[in-house]
């Protein structure tokens, strides 16, 4: 990998070691079933359990299969996770090569994704995102509420009251300590994320 990183990011899982070391000598045709049954997963289509026995029935003993349709998997899933138009063509097929695909390899993966299924895979993986509700709504006004010591006196907070796109309501108080400490941990994340959005790789 290059310093400007690839859309797969600069941690990959450790199975695409063996996939860029593979990836050189893989034949056309063991690809392509590779990148079909990967394809057949996406479209959650039944696979059979020995389909990668399948696959070497068809094209004779591959080294690092399980690797190989893993890596390739791996790299389908996160092309159709991103935003459409994040990524280019050009680059795509740049950020193979990274990963020591042939020409041949490249030329079909880059025309797969491209191609005019992809709006409906990336529907159907979006599908399968765990998502938590969204806040509709959130209504707040200063409150008084007995403080928990010894001398339950009574202290300034602030009453939130949440609606949720799932339709769920929540009530509840926060002491004005508790207020403060969520305001300085989301100010730190929102400069987290702005520092991170900086780098090279949110600029391609």
């Amino acid at each position: 990998m290059n310093d400007r990183g690839t859309f797969l990011g600069h941690r990959l899982p450790p199975y695409m070691r063996h996939f860029a070391k593979t990836a050189p000598s893989v034949s056309k045709n063991t690809f392509r079933l590779l990148v079909q049954l990967a394809v057949n997963l996406i479209e959650k289509r039944p696979i059979v359990d020995d389909a990668l026995q399948k696959v070497e029935g068809q094209v004779g003993a591959v080294e690092n299969l399980e690797e190989l349709f893993a890596g390739v998997f791996f790299i389908i899933n996160t092309f159709l996770r991103l935003p459409a138009g994040k990524v280019k063509k050009d680059q795509l097929a740049e950020d193979l090569k990274e990963l020591n695909l042939n020409e041949e390899s490249v030329a079909d993966l880059t025309s797969v994704l491209f191609g005019p299924k992809r709006a409906n895979w990336e529907l159907s993986l979006a599908a399968d995102t765990p998502r938590w509700p969204s806040i509709q709504t959130l209504n707040w006004n200063l409150d008084m509420a007995i403080s928990q010591s010894e001398s339950k006196v009574f202290e300034p907070c602030i009453a939130l009251e949440l609606e949720l796109s799932d339709g769920k309501k929540y009530k509840f108080h926060v002491s004005l300590a508790q207020f403060h400490t969520l305001r300085h941990r989301v100010a730190a994340l929102l400069a987290e994320i702005s520092s991170l959005e900086k780098r090279a790789f949110f600029k391609q």
